[in-house]
């Protein structure tokens, strides 16, 4: 988590859009799937793998946000340290989320940014591996 997160603020917008795309673009190709009968189940299960993810969504955001705490201040916390500051962010991100028109939208924005920075190390990790073999 600790490279997502500084992918996500190093390389910001390429991390939002990498983002939105997922926040948008998972529930279209669902429904895309579901329009075919072969692809009915994979759709289905695509939802609700999307669902659990947005369940989740503040707390994978908050532990990015922990973590890129603790990488830009060069803290080197432990775990527990980084799970308070996980903490921390999860209820400032709960309490901004409250906030009535701009705090839905200042969510979106901090989760599409977090899931854009996991998504951009996931693809250079899997870019890295493919040259080496």
């Amino acid at each position: 988590m600790s490279r997502a997160a500084d992918e996500a603020f190093l390389h910001t917008m390429r991390s939002m859009s990498y983002g939105f795309l997922f926040l948008i673009g998972i529930p279209v190709a669902a429904f895309v799937l579901t329009i075919t009968v072969i692809g009915i189940p994979v759709g289905i299960l695509l939802v609700l793998g999307y669902f659990a993810i947005l369940v989740l969504a503040n707390v994978i955001t908050s532990v990015v946000v922990a973590n890129w705490i603790n990488r830009r201040g060069n803290f080197n916390w432990g775990t527990g340290m980084l799970a308070l500051i996980g903490l921390f962010a999860f209820i400032l991100i709960k309490f901004i989320s409250l906030i009535p028109v701009f705090g839905w939208f200042i969510l979106l924005v901090i989760c599409a940014l977090a899931f854009g920075g996991i998504l951009t190390d996931i693809y250079q990790r899997r870019k890295v591996r493919s040259a080496i073999v």
